[in-house]
């Protein structure tokens, strides 16, 4: 149960789940940790700032985990890259977990907007553009409507190379007019292109 604007709130009536994520606590209370369960062994390690700048891990590693690309942040001392490890994978992945319910009848949406791996199926990869253009599981293509829906220039979208999958047209359009957007794989077109406000709608090759 969560409390959001004073109203109690389920885990199965959250619809979108945005997992941006603090990456890791400090070095410093990672080796705290560290410490508490090696207190016996050769001394922990410690990250050191330089030139008076916060001390951090160190990002040796991009790598590839099972197809996902991203930056691993690693600790010198492997006791406390493990302990590090263990925090930034369950606590993030832990996350998704806040959005199920018992009885969920629409689909969870997640959205990572970082880029530390995590051992989880991506089914889109999209870019900052994209992402902005986005209602729900609706691409808008349409500078115009992006305009309309978000209020913002939709010139910096002309250039999107999506293909689009329908095309809907708005209360007050002229029949034969509409607008072009691309619907995630696997999205209940009805309910999204409801919940944009369109008149009717229809499939484009």
């Amino acid at each position: 149960m969560w409390q959001i604007e004073g109203l109690d709130v389920k885990g199965a009536e959250i619809d979108n789940l945005v997992i941006v994520g603090r990456n890791l606590p400090p070095p410093w209370q990672v080796e705290n940790l560290t410490r508490q369960h090696h207190f016996d062994e050769k001394e922990v390690q410690a990250i050191n700032g330089e030139d008076g700048r916060m001390p951090w891990y160190g990002e040796d590693y991009k790598e590839i985990i099972a197809g996902t690309a991203g930056v691993r942040p690693v600790h010198p001392d492997p006791r406390a890259d493990a302990v590090a490890q263990s925090i930034w994978k369950h606590t993030l992945e832990q996350a998704f977990g806040r959005g199920r319910g018992t009885r969920r009848k629409k689909r969870l949406r997640v959205f990572i907007t970082h880029n530390m791996p995590l051992d989880v199926t991506v089914h889109e990869a999209v870019s900052e553009a994209e992402l902005d253009a986005r209602v729900g599981d609706v691409t808008l293509l349409s500078p115009k409507e992006i305009e309309r829906v978000f209020g913002i220039s939709g010139r910096k979208f002309e250039r999107l190379q999506i293909k689009p999958t329908h095309k809907y047209r708005m209360p007050g359009q002229a029949k034969g007019k509409g607008y072009a957007c691309r619907v995630a794989d696997g999205a209940n077109v009805s309910e999204v292109m409801t919940a944009l406000g369109a008149e009717e709608w229809r499939a484009v090759e």
